[in-house]
């Protein structure tokens, strides 16, 4: 038993480390990945923006610096995904932000509720946001060793089961449920459906000051991974053309070729109404 223990553990240290951005070169969707955020990258650099930036300590973020400027009641944001740590959410409030947490997780939801709960500026909801208001299933393992997801493809890990109902809403219904007028930041790291949240929130015609999203593909091939490259590119066109200025910059833990961070900003002096 000790010695399964070891060669289980030895193999999923090196499942980790391949999935490392210098293993890229052996998988071809994985050299598509890295490929195209080395065009986004160059594209969208915050090197070209004439608004200050401000990294979000502790994470690989970055937001405009004026809406740590915005008045109070402006300084509202909606956070999809936990999982366990809540750095940039923690930063936000320090900063006088009241956020809204969706989480689809019950074991993420006793995380919180063991070390966040007493903070009445920090308010869990238990659903997950998505393009469509329903009831779905979600996946992963039940060690939470990677994060769950709605898509039943997300994970390429044997051990990923079907882990229960979840209730997904639209960012819409979201600021509906929780009465909020002003909307300064979404922020979404929600394993593989932030794409979708930001193409409804557009049509929707939501005010929403600046997007954070992780764009996260499923784990495979190239035939899975050519649909989501054409998402990625037709959401950032979408962001563009509504008026928002766009960056694209890698994650620091050097996993670029499963995922692309993105921040869309417009300027609001006061922040944005969401009537």
């Amino acid at each position: 038993k000790i010695l399964a223990k070891i060669i289980s553990s030895l193999k999923a240290r090196l499942k980790k480390q391949i999935r490392k951005d210098r293993f890229s070169a052996l998988f071809p969707s994985r050299q598509m990945h890295v490929a195209l955020n080395k065009y986004l990258w160059k594209k969208y650099s915050a090197d070209k923006t004439v608004v200050e930036l401000h990294a979000i300590p502790e994470t690989d973020y970055i937001i405009p610096a004026y809406l740590l400027r915005l008045s109070n009641g402006s300084r509202t944001c909606v956070s999809g995904g936990l999982q366990f740590h809540c750095e940039f959410e923690d930063y936000l409030l320090s900063n006088g932000f009241t956020v809204h947490i969706y989480e689809i997780d019950p074991m993420s939801w006793q995380w919180f509720e063991d070390s966040r709960s007493h903070n009445l500026s920090f308010v869990l909801h238990k659903k997950g946001l998505f393009d469509l208001n329903k009831s779905s299933s979600f996946f992963g393992d039940s060690n939470r060793n990677t994060s769950p997801s709605i898509l039943s493809d997300f994970h390429d890990d044997s051990n990923i089961t079907n882990l229960g109902k979840c209730q997904l809403v639209t960012l819409k219904t979201a600021i509906s449920e929780s009465n909020i007028s002003t909307l300064a930041l979404v922020k979404l790291d929600i394993e593989g459906v932030a794409l979708k949240v930001v193409s409804q929130a557009l049509e929707d015609n939501l005010s929403v000051s600046c997007f954070v999203f992780e764009a996260e593909r499923p784990v495979g091939g190239k035939n899975e991974a050519t649909p989501y490259f054409f998402e990625l590119i037709e959401t950032i066109s979408l962001l563009e053309k509504d008026g928002y200025q766009v960056l694209c910059y890698p994650r620091r833990d050097k996993y670029n070729s499963f995922a692309t961070l993105c921040t869309a900003f417009k300027y609001y002096s006061s922040g944005p109404s969401c009537s």
